[in-house]
């Protein structure tokens, strides 16, 4: 083994966990940009909820106030 074996090996090595790292990190991005949407999502729909929910009780309390 010379010392240029052990040198391209480490390389490869050292590519190898280099290419699993970026691989982990893009996973985890993604993972990450996909529960942004999803309470970005929740939020809205939360907000349209809440506001047709007070649009029904202005509704209601202008009903009782006849």
């Amino acid at each position: 083994v010379t010392r240029k074996q052990i040198l391209d090996k480490g390389n490869d090595y050292a590519d190898e966990l280099k290419s699993k790292y970026n691989e982990f990190a893009e996973t985890i991005s993604e993972k990450l940009h996909s529960a942004k949407e999803f309470a970005q999502e929740m939020a809205e729909n939360g907000k349209a909820e809440l506001d047709e929910l007070k649009n029904d009780a202005n509704h209601t309390e202008s009903n009782y106030k006849l």
